[in-house]
């Protein structure tokens, strides 16, 4: 069987890097954009183009805009980036009973500065960013993509966000919500997830069942 994980709120807790890496940009590039904490939890799970398509209508704007979010939340993500308690200890259990892999909708460069600096790259088989797909998540390429190379068919795909149980159900495979980033189980039933989780010795007894 092949795991398949989202990155940001699966297993790194990226919100607080986002959310002050947001908050610069709008600082310094939209000094008079009025914004709550729900706006800013907005852009947690949808890709950079999608999230600043909604502040204008300038694909110039959007594009600088973009750049200058991942300039600044690269010093962050290098810096600040912590693993959720008992990611480490999970990945190091079922990487020896699995194939592992990982599927975000944040470019390779920063999924790989995470796992590097968060020590876990040796955990998984397969690494896909935003730029190795044709089309990001909800689009099952990514999860495809993952079937094909690793050559098994049986796969379960873990995220925090109803982006990632949209991409499992494309991809006719198990969905696994969890919910210690920002979805709440409700939200999580409401979408059909298969299972959802609050802890890593959930997502672990679980896999054990599906296996």
């Amino acid at each position: 069987m092949i795991v398949i994980f989202d990155l940001d709120g699966t297993l790194v807790d990226t919100y607080p890097v986002i959310r002050k890496t947001l908050i610069e940009v709008f600082k310094l590039h939209l000094p008079n954009l009025k914004y709550d904490e729900a706006f800013l939890e907005s852009f947690f799970g949808p890709t950079l183009n999608d999230s600043f398509s909604r502040l204008t209508n300038s694909d110039k704007e959007k594009e600088f805009l973009i750049k200058e979010y991942r300039r600044i939340n690269k010093k962050y993500y290098e810096n600040e980036l912590k693993l959720f308690a008992g990611a480490k200890e999970a990945l190091e259990k079922l990487s020896k009973k699995y194939k592992l892999a990982i599927l975000s909708n944040r470019i390779r460069e920063l999924v790989d500065v995470a796992l590097r600096n968060t020590e876990i790259e040796k955990y998984f088989d397969l690494v896909l960013g935003v730029d190795n797909l044709k089309a990001p998540k909800p689009d099952p390429d990514g999860i495809n993509q993952i079937l094909k190379s690793l050559g098994e068919g049986k796969a379960v795909f873990v995220g925090d966000a109803l982006t990632d149980v949209k991409t499992a159900k494309n991809a006719k495979i198990v969905s696994v919500g969890v919910t210690w980033a920002l979805t709440t189980k409700e939200e999580f039933e409401g979408e059909e997830t298969d299972y959802i989780v609050s802890s890593f010795e959930e997502l672990i007894n679980i896999l054990e069942g599906l296996n």
